[in-house]
């Protein structure tokens, strides 16, 4: 094997490893987006449920069902725009990969083409630089998500805590003592 063989094969090498390694990231992108829409479905099926109940007007359970169907709702955008993120990585990252695969492609042709002036192989480094540049953005999409990753529990938390706030304690089925033993708080 030559040094020119050797060099070629080493070009190769680059792409062929960045689709493993955009693979992994599709399938956790792919996990989270399950676990995600999964959530969704349950907002959605909670949502129906407490829409099904019709508490007198006026009421205080009127209040807390209408206060609680907000919140489900709005939760569920939240988790939507999360889903549009982990979507925009995957479809970059699936991009990525068809680059790096066109990238072997070309850079393999060297092999067939022995024309030392193409300009195949140049094309072919190009198409793995935008590769590259696609997994860089994925990993920018990735990062605002998960950025956005506690902002639908934080909101449920404090409407809950604000709902509870009003109530007595009595009032809050099951609610857990402040301070439960063995935990420390």
């Amino acid at each position: 094997m030559t040094i020119a063989e050797t060099a070629i094969i080493q070009q190769i090498i680059a792409p062929a490893t960045m689709i493993p390694a955009c693979g992994l990231l599709i399938l956790s992108s792919s996990a989270r987006m399950n676990m995600v829409l999964t959530r969704i479905r349950a907002f959605h099926t909670e949502r129906i449920n407490i829409w099904k109940l019709e508490p007198e007007p006026n009421s205080r359970e009127h209040t807390v069902r209408n206060i609680r169907l907000q919140g489900l709702d709005n939760q569920a955008h939240r988790l939507l725009r999360r889903a549009r993120f982990i979507r925009l990585t995957m479809l970059l990252l699936f991009t990525a990969v068809a680059c790096n695969l066109l990238a072997v492609i070309g850079l393999a042709t060297r092999f067939v083409v022995d024309d030392a002036g193409s300009v195949i192989p140049n094309i072919a480094m190009g198409i793995f630089m935008v590769g590259i540049f696609l997994m860089v953005i994925a990993m920018i999409t990735s990062f605002i998500e998960v950025a956005y990753v506690t902002e639908a529990v934080t909101y449920e938390h404090k409407r809950i805590e604000a709902l509870c706030s009003e109530c007595s304690p009595d009032e809050i089925e099951g609610s857990p003592s402040p301070n439960v033993e063995g935990t420390g708080f």
